[in-house]
């Protein structure tokens, strides 16, 4: 099963690389997205479990964050040219707003002494995770 998902995967990819019109850039976002975007929601689903207060205002946050973010990424790469510049600055500020959110969950994470260190470990991997696309197409 694990076989069959990479070379789809590998597949697609491919297709995409050699035939759409995506940069090197869009194209590394959109194969990292997976990546940082389960770290967040492992992250948020984690930390709400532990039923702190500030901790799950964060977690929420970040998911709806994350939600949000994804969608108006999704609707920047394949709506319509006409307000290109408009989303993708739109898009941008989400995912400064997202890293925000994201480091808010994990210094409340870092001070809520019922966090395993591991959780405590992917929170701060997906913050920093969260910095790269804003650097990478800088904002």
């Amino acid at each position: 099963m694990k076989k069959a998902s990479l070379l789809c995967t590998l597949i697609v990819l491919f297709i995409a690389g050699n035939s759409c019109a995506i940069d090197g850039k869009t194209m590394g976002h959109i194969i990292s997205i997976p990546i940082i975007e389960g770290t967040g929601i492992y992250s948020s689903v984690k930390m709400i479990q532990t039923h702190d207060g500030n901790l799950t205002a964060a977690a929420i946050t970040n998911l709806s964050l994350i939600g949000l973010n994804a969608g108006l990424g999704a609707v920047t790469l394949f709506g319509g040219s006409d307000n290109y510049s408009t989303l993708r600055t739109i898009h941008r500020i989400m995912g400064f707003s997202t890293f925000c959110a994201g480091a808010w969950m994990t210094a409340s994470a870092v001070a809520n002494k019922d966090v395993s260190r591991v959780d405590k470990g992917v929170s701060m991997g997906y913050s920093v995770l969260t910095v790269v696309p804003l650097f990478m197409f800088s904002f």
